[in-house]
Parts: structure tokens; sequence; C-alpha cells
């Protein structure tokens, strides 16, 4: 895969004992114990990856900010977070663990919207993509659009009638139209004068 992906969350098919919340890499669409690698390399500690990243911060306990008292949880809200040139999108999730407080969390390496990350969730974890949908639909954010290139124009600029102070030794070169040199009468200064109007400065 051209992107580094890790799943945090529970890494089992169904509710009951087993694996418990870790980070996993992708394993021919199963999932391989990858913690204490990813957290060396992830921008988000494991205290966020667990529960923070999933909640409301408006409603975090502020002690606490793994525990999140206030919130009715509800399961399948997708938010998403990025830092450090890593996109992470997370959500509640009692799919696979029925205890509240439990999330599951997708990062991935580069800059990405929540519905390419819900498509690289399917992709890279599909046994734990059908767990989840099995329970329930994910609702993704509302995301302003990613800005278009602005396209690059080419202007007709028309020539324009120029006139210059000239210092007493610079000749006149690479100008659009022939120029005379003549003396300014009021500052004795000499200006150059194209298309027979003259202007001094």
């Amino acid at each position: 895969m051209e992107n580094e992906v890790y799943y945090f969350g529970d890494g089992r098919l169904r509710d009951g004992p087993g694996a418990g919340h870790h980070i996993w890499a992708p394993s021919n669409g199963h999932v391989a114990w990858a913690h204490a690698a990813a957290l060396r390399k992830l921008p988000w500690s494991l205290a966020e990856l667990d529960g923070s990243l999933a909640g409301d911060p408006a409603l975090a306990d502020r002690h606490d900010p793994r525990h999140w008292a206030t919130e009715n949880q509800p399961e399948g809200l997708v938010r998403l977070h990025h830092r450090g040139g890593w996109t992470a999108i997370s959500f509640w999730d009692r799919s696979g663990d029925s205890r509240y407080g439990s999330s599951s969390t997708l990062v991935a390496s580069g800059t990405h919207t929540a519905r390419e990350m819900v498509a690289l969730l399917q992709r890279a974890f599909p046994a734990i993509w059908e767990r989840i949908t099995r329970r329930f639909e994910l609702v993704l954010p509302v995301e302003a659009p990613r800005p278009e290139p602005a396209p690059r124009l080419r202007v007709a600029i028309p020539a324009l009638r120029v006139a210059a102070v000239v210092p007493e030794r610079l000749e006149i070169a690479e100008l659009a139209a022939e120029a005379d040199v003549v003396p300014d009468g009021a500052s004795g200064r000499r200006v150059a004068v194209i298309g027979g109007e003259r202007r001094g400065g």
C-alpha cells in the first residue's frame, strides 16, 4: 500500500474475550500487532488514540481526556484529525468490545478526507470493516471541498504610454516604441518621451 496505515481499536472480529485495544497493521486481510513500532512514529499519543480522538472535545473530562463521562458516545460518528503529515478518523465503536469508552481509529500517512479514510479502512482492514458495519453505519463529518488549483490565465496587456526620468548618462534601450530624451525646462532633468507625450518626475 502506498500509505502507511494503522488501526487502533479492538482487533477481535466479534464481541468476547480476545485481542483488546491495540495498534494493528494490515496483514492479508486481517490484523497484525504493531503497537510498539507504530507508537514510535505516530503523532498522537496512546491516550489520544484511546478515545480522545473519538469524543466530542466540548464534552471531555478535563482531568482525564480518555474518559468521556458526559458524552453518550454515539457509535459511528466519525471525527477527522490531521497532525504532522498524518490523518486520523476516529469514532465510538462497541462492535468488538461492548463496553463504553471503546473506539476505533484509523491512522494513515498523508493528508486525506474522511471519505478517503473510510475507503482506506475498508481496503486495509476488511474483516474489521465487516464487523463494524454489521452493527452500524458511519456518519461522516461535513467537509469543505478541497480547493481546485487556480487556472493559469494568459492576459494580453495593451501597449502603455510610458515616461521616465532618465539619468544623465543612461541610454534607453529595449523600449517598445521610439523615445526622445529631452530636457525638462522646469527641473533641468531629462525625461523620456514616448508616443509624443512628455511626463516629468
